[in-house]
């Protein structure tokens, strides 16, 4: 990864099925998503239909997404939404593809994706009052070849001044379900809000809410 931080680019649709297979590659081993779809030999396709009807709803839907592509394939990404002021309904969960992934994972799995996708809510309103108009952190993720090498935190130090110039001040949010990345947040000024499991069983996960005044 070559390209300066600055030259990122909106994820446009036709990167979309790229920026979902990163998506799936990385969160592959991440606790939640395993909780979400156990079975190893189905799990990278599972996710990847997954978060790819997630992405394109919340792009949809005002998203503010960032991405570095090289040659059509997304090698670094994420996105802001607004889960408090701009909440996406259920009915439009519904219409943007929620009714197919019984079809898609099976009941036990559409279970599964309610109670994680519930849970995570749950500990956001938890942890930061609902009047406060967060921008939340989305699918934050690096191609595994260029991860350690800085980019991460490159990449939302710069997305933090577009904030800066663009809000004046901002409280940011996100959830994570692996103890490392806390380190790794807490490094750029993120401070752990709430910290509780998720799901039920041998597949139940912690998950850690995180915040940043950014003044």
């Amino acid at each position: 990864m070559n390209q300066k931080i600055e030259s990122f680019e909106s994820i446009a649709p036709h990167l979309i099925p790229s920026a979902s297979h990163l998506a799936a590659e990385s969160y592959y081993d991440n606790p939640a998503h395993i909780y979400l779809a156990p079975h190893e030999a189905t799990r990278i396709n599972q996710l990847e239909w997954l978060l790819r009807v997630n992405m394109q709803m919340q792009l949809k839907y005002g998203a503010e997404s960032f991405c570095y592509p090289e040659n059509g394939v997304v090698k670094a990404m994420g996105f802001w939404t607004r889960p408090f002021s701009k909440p996406i309904s259920t009915i439009t969960k519904v219409k943007s593809g929620l009714l197919k992934v019984p079809f898609k994972m099976g009941l036990n799995g559409f279970k599964r994706v309610m109670t994680a996708s519930a849970g995570i809510d749950d500990h956001l309103l938890r942890s930061i009052p609902s009047h406060i108009d967060i921008l939340y952190l989305n699918n934050m993720v690096i191609e595994e070849s260029r991860r350690s090498k800085g980019w991460g935190g490159r990449i939302l130090t710069h997305q933090f001044e577009i904030i800066k110039a663009k809000y004046g001040s901002a409280t940011l949010a996100l959830s994570t379900q692996r103890y490392w990345t806390v380190r790794f947040y807490e490094r750029l000024g993120f401070e752990v809000v709430l910290e509780d499991k998720i799901g039920s069983g041998s597949l139940a996960f912690v998950n850690w809410t995180m915040k940043k005044e950014l003044d």
